[in-house]
C-alpha cells in the first residue's frame, strides 16, 4: 500500500508525507471496520470492537475480576 515515494527526508529523519497519511488512515479505517465471525462471543464484530472487548477483559484482569484470557484467531 505505501511506497517509497511517500516518504521524504526531512531535518528530524524520514517522515511520510500528506497524501500516504490519508492513503493509510483510510486503509486503517477499512480494515477496522471489517466485521469477522467470534466464536466465543457468538456474533460478528468489527476489528474496532473486538479491541474494545479485549481492552475491557485486560480491565477486568487488572482490577482482580476475571483471569484474562486473550482472543486467538482460529483459521
Amino acid at each position: 500500500m505505501l511506497k517509497p515515494e511517500h516518504f521524504e527526508e526531512d531535518l528530524e529523519g524520514i517522515v511520510i508525507k500528506d497524501d500516504a497519511k490519508k492513503l493509510f488512515i483510510d486503509e486503517l479505517e477499512q480494515r477496522l471496520s471489517t466485521t469477522i465471525s467470534v466464536k466465543n462471543i457468538g456474533n460478528y464484530v468489527s476489528y474496532r470492537q473486538l479491541i474494545r472487548i479485549e481492552l475491557y477483559k485486560i480491565e477486568k484482569h487488572l482490577m482482580g475480576e476475571k483471569e484474562y484470557q486473550p482472543y486467538v484467531t482460529q483459521w
